[in-house]
């Protein structure tokens, strides 16, 4: 997924950075998250450490982080271990390397004078920070922009962008697709109803069952929104696409092993085929969902091309069943 965390037209995620009131809700749905990481990840529980704090920062900051701590796979989000110090020395060390170009020509006093590194991109074009003024309980998000030489807002909360990131590493062992959908459009079933659990945290969340999740992601704004759906089987993933007009939607990268065939998809002789697509596919790409002979699939078609991914268990058994 393209990283967003240093684009101008920031998304607002849900509304509203979180408040002194908010404490006793936020230490609830951050234990909430700590016992899911626990069920769900050996790496969290082999490799999550605590996070030195200083009295003075920000108090659901604190509650958060201390209660979920830091392992390495919530890097993976696009978040940046909280303690302060060393994200600060990067931060400097940036700076120091957008301004050997002319066209840059920020410092570290243009940021706020208490920070916290939030993520800094590894292809250079910039990095994003809290902005900690004195009495903010839960910070807002600032993009620093090298190409433009300027300080954008991205976010108005740390807590729920830290707690999606941290959310979403539970679900590392998964599998997993980012689909986009026109920002109008939710895919979640029931126009929404299905259960949120951390609704304050994480409000784009939701649980289809005890095998599938949905997130929305904050990280995408514009006509166009990011969603993340993990399943315990690439199976589960299928059943839901198969439930859905895949029209409009977009599928990133698709999961499991892919099979590449040009033309028309051809299957042997007596082969039965059920697969949903969309009553208006897009002619340069679209995605169909179903099962070949039993065996769960997803298939992308561009132009004449078509990628199929499939359970690995079961790619051997599919190639029996294409014919070409």
């Amino acid at each position: 997924m393209v990283n967003v965390h240093t684009q101008r037209d920031a998304p607002d995620p849900d509304g509203r950075a979180l408040d002194g009131s908010d404490l006793d809700r936020v230490g609830a749905e951050a234990r909430a998250i700590r016992e899911l990481l626990e069920r769900q990840s050996l790496l969290y529980r082999s490799t999550v450490r605590p996070i030195p704090f200083e009295p003075a920062e920000p108090p659901l900051v604190r509650a958060f982080w201390e209660t979920v701590g830091w392992a390495p796979l919530f890097a993976a989000g696009r978040i940046t271990n909280p303690h302060a110090a060393p994200g600060i020395t990067t931060v400097r060390q940036r700076l120091a390397e957008y301004g050997t170009e002319e066209h840059f020509t920020l410092t570290e006093a243009d940021l706020p004078s208490r920070y916290r590194l939030v993520y800094a991109d590894n292809d250079g074009i910039g990095f994003a920070v809290t902005d900690e003024r004195e009495g903010v309980a839960d910070p807002a998000v600032l993009s620093v922009l090298w190409d433009d030489n300027e300080i954008v807002p991205y976010a108005p909360s740390y807590l729920r962008l830290s707690a999606e990131a941290v959310l979403s590493a539970a679900f590392g062992s998964w599998y997993s697709l980012w689909l986009t959908a026109p920002t109008e459009r939710t895919p979640v079933p029931g126009g929404g109803a299905a259960e949120r659990p951390f609704p304050l945290l994480v409000p784009g969340a939701h649980r289809l069952g005890p095998d599938r999740w949905l997130l929305r992601s904050t990280e995408q704004s514009g006509p166009m929104t990011a969603w993340l759906l993990a399943a315990t089987a690439f199976e589960h993933l299928v059943e839901w696409l198969h439930g859905q007009d895949l029209g409009g939607l977009r599928i990133a990268r698709l999961p499991g092993d892919t099979l590449r065939r040009t033309g028309p998809l051809r299957v042997a002789d007596g082969t039965p085929v059920r697969l949903s697509g969309s009553d208006d596919p897009d002619p340069d790409r679209s995605h169909r969902a179903g099962w070949i002979g039993g065996i769960a699939v997803i298939v992308e078609e561009r132009g004449d091309r078509l990628t199929i991914a499939v359970n690995p268990r079961h790619r051997a058994a599919l190639e029996g069943l294409l014919d070409g």
